[in-house]
């Protein structure tokens, strides 16, 4: 009996308008909790896997959303680091969707390299970061 004279006096108090409800703005940062309403993001990184020695290598990267036809934004951090060499390159690119590509400069040190693509989704996105690699080669020039 108790319960129902507080839920009448309560639904009189909401109907007069001298009590209302009102909730705030939800907000959730994807990574790196779990949160249910976040997606997941796949970096692809692709290169030219043979580079003669003088030249640029060309590097592509997308992101796609897993399950999802979404197109994320935010930044991707691509780095290219020479095996056993203090040689790295760093470029940040701003990111709205679809494959971008970035050249190198004239690579002169002969060896294998790896490429890191980092993709960085703002504050209070709906999306999760991820990472790719990728390698190539810079070899002697012929002829």
């Amino acid at each position: 009996m108790k319960k129902l004279v507080v839920t009448a006096v309560a639904v009189v108090l909401m109907a007069t308008g001298l009590v209302f409800a009102s909730g705030g703005n939800a907000s959730a940062q994807c990574a790196p909790s779990q949160y249910a309403g976040c997606f997941r993001t796949v970096t692809d990184v692709t290169a030219t896997r043979r580079v003669p020695k003088g030249t640029r290598a060309t590097i592509c990267v997308q992101i796609t959303v897993v399950g999802s036809n979404a197109t994320p934004a935010g930044d991707v951090v691509v780095t290219v680091r020479k095996r056993r060499s203090n040689l790295t390159i760093t470029r940040t690119l701003d990111y709205f969707g679809g494959k971008m590509c970035i050249v190198t400069r004239k690579l002169t040190k002969k060896g294998r390299y790896t490429v890191t693509a980092n993709y960085r989704s703002p504050s209070g996105s709906v999306f999760y970061n991820s990472l790719g690699k990728a390698r190539f080669k810079v070899t002697p020039r012929n002829g």
